[in-house]
């Protein structure tokens, strides 16, 4: 037997595309408001995914964004006279060569789990502009390497944004039910 469930996604679009518009201005805000909209969806279809995929990219993120803190704190330090030591050139160029590598591991696994959530939101509400948010934003974190990425990347947030804001209010879902 399929059951049909009506879903309400009035709260869950504007926590969504309201997380998505402050996600560059106040990164933190953003993700804490779009993983409450993702939660609220995820309750309601019982699809865990949605939110457990992008808890994953968020935590990935935010770990990448500490590295990077890190890195820029740190080797101006190395390079100044008032490090421990003197660095080469060589290793200073692997370490700058090693710290791009590493931003670029860390920003492709994040938004591998991002994407999947919002393909997953696509799924459930029939909005394709998520799914080719999720594209963009995948294709972006891989073409970081290159240097174009990020603007791929916010492309890819602004589909995201007109996405979420694009969500009808209602959607009603189809679910086997067992008998």
């Amino acid at each position: 037997m399929i059951d049909k469930k009506e879903i309400d996604l009035k709260e869950i679009k504007l926590l969504g595309g309201i997380g998505f518009v402050c996600i560059y201005v106040m990164p933190i805000v953003g993700l804490v408001l779009i993983l409450v909209a993702l939660k609220k969806l995820a309750d309601a279809t019982e699809k865990p995914n949605i939110f457990r995929d992008f808890l994953t990219a968020s935590v990935i993120a935010v770990v990448w964004f500490f590295l990077i803190f890190l890195y820029l704190v740190i080797c101006p330090h190395l390079f100044s006279n008032g490090g421990s030591g003197e660095l080469t050139p060589d290793v200073g160029l692997l370490l700058f060569v090693g710290g791009l590598f590493l931003t670029w591991i860390f920003a492709t696994v994040s938004a591998h789990y991002m994407s999947k959530s919002l393909f997953t939101v696509a799924e459930v509400t029939k909005e394709q502009l998520l799914a080719q948010a999720a594209r963009l934003i995948s294709f972006g974190a891989l073409l970081t390497i290159v240097l174009i990425g990020p603007i791929v990347i916010f492309v890819g947030i602004i589909y995201a944004i007109v996405a979420f804001f694009s969500l009808p209010d209602k959607v009603v879902i189809e679910e086997v039910g067992q008998t």
